[in-house]
């Protein structure tokens, strides 16, 4: 059986820095009250990925609760696992290789099962409901968070950070999109084939209340969130706003490069893409990075910004005690 490989469609660093920047830790407390999440509770991390997601669920828990994170991919559970060595929460957390469809869990297991950007990508995303019901208690609660779009409009969706005032923005976004267009038109649809992965995330998004319905959930809470960022916000850490522009850059040239050596792979010739468009892309990203990372007043004067929405789902089985007046009583 071949191994299931989800660096066909997202690459490690991509998914690690979507979780690990994903929310801000001052919504945290907030967003784990959404999927009731409280401490000393056993919870399951549902296509858990690098494990990120896992660990702040570890930190809600806290001592007396534990976390079991899972996922399909057994590269993606190996960073999982050496991030949680690493970590003061990582002796409450264990990671366990296995399908939503198939969790290697015995019924009623735990308290809370969670899952973050992993229906949009079923094909049978009812069915993993189910599966994610049948693990928790009775009373437990399921619940998904998945992203529905992004601000400002306009963006490529390989680039995670703002304008920041980059004089050639313009140009990067252009040429970002001309790449990344080529690998959803070319790879994109190969990758999801291979891996029987859901092409239309935005149809799944949109029916998210309807599928905890027919997934039997009686009692279903919708929230939502829009998470902005902005390099001007004076709250952030400038270690750590750097750090995160690094990265972010870093990740951008390595995927636009992977990108482009797939796209020639499979469709040199269809795809309308050159070595120039690479050599291009890259050059602005370099730009682009000189420009953010050479000076501390550059990087924390820049005040645009970007933002990504959510949707927050949670179910559970029990149903709401409807109020009946007594029978009115015979004299």
């Amino acid at each position: 059986m071949t191994a299931f490989d989800w660096t066909k469609l997202q690459k490690p660093e991509e998914l690690e820095l979507t979780r690990k920047y994903r929310f801000r830790s001052d919504f945290l407390p907030t967003l784990f009250s959404y999927l009731r999440v409280q401490p000393g509770m056993k919870v399951v991390d549902v296509g858990c990925g690098t494990g990120s997601f896992t660990l702040d669920l570890a930190r809600a828990v806290g001592p007396g609760g534990c976390v079991t994170g899972i996922d399909l991919d057994e590269r993606l559970l190996t960073i999982a696992g050496k991030r949680a060595t690493r970590d003061e929460v990582g002796k409450s957390v264990r990671f366990l290789h296995g399908s939503a469809y198939e969790i290697p869990l015995p019924n009623g297991q735990a308290d809370a099962a969670v899952c973050i950007s992993l229906l949009q990508h079923l094909r049978a995303p009812v069915k993993a409901l189910v599966e994610m019901k049948r693990i928790v208690t009775t009373g437990g609660s399921v619940s998904a968070v998945e992203g529905v779009g992004s601000l400002p409009p306009g963006m490529p969706e390989i680039d995670v950070l703002p304008s920041c005032g980059f004089p050639a923005n313009e140009q990067l976004c252009a040429s970002l999109t001309k790449i990344d267009g080529a690998w959803l038109k070319h790879v994109h649809p190969r990758a999801t084939d291979e891996l029987k992965t859901n092409r239309d995330t935005k149809a799944v998004i949109q029916r998210i209340p309807a599928l905890f319905h027919e997934a039997g959930f009686h009692k279903i809470e919708l929230n939502g969130h829009f998470s902005v960022f902005s390099f001007a916000d004076s709250r952030n850490d400038y270690t750590r706003l750097r750090e995160y522009a690094r990265d972010c850059l870093s990740h951008l040239q390595n995927l636009v490069e992977s990108e482009f050596a797939e796209v020639v792979a499979v469709a040199e010739t269809e795809s309308g893409l050159h070595r120039s468009d690479l050599d291009k892309a890259i050059d602005l990203i370099h730009q682009k990075s000189e420009f953010l990372l050479g000076d501390r007043s550059r990087l924390l004067g820049q005040h645009s910004w970007i933002g990504t929405a959510y949707i927050i789902c949670a179910g559970s089985e029990t149903r709401e005690e409807c109020f009946e007046p007594p029978a009115p009583q015979r004299r």
